[in-house]
């Protein structure tokens, strides 16, 4: 679950191991969901890409 800066996250399990997921439409997801493109300034044009889709496209394809 997102809560915190992803930024720990990253560097606890690394980059390939995260996924970007919705509550949608239920009310205990995120207050704010676009706040969590706001979390994503600090990796790369590249993780960001594996967080966003990529990772979950390696995953169901394997």
């Amino acid at each position: 679950f997102y809560e915190e800066g992803i930024d720990d996250l990253i560097n606890l399990i690394g980059v390939d191991q995260v996924l970007y997921g919705s509550d949608w439409p239920h009310p205990e997801g995120l207050a704010e969901p676009t706040h969590y493109v706001t979390a994503l300034e600090h990796p790369s044009v590249e993780d960001q890409a594996k967080i966003m889709g990529g990772n979950l496209g390696r995953l169901v394809t394997t």
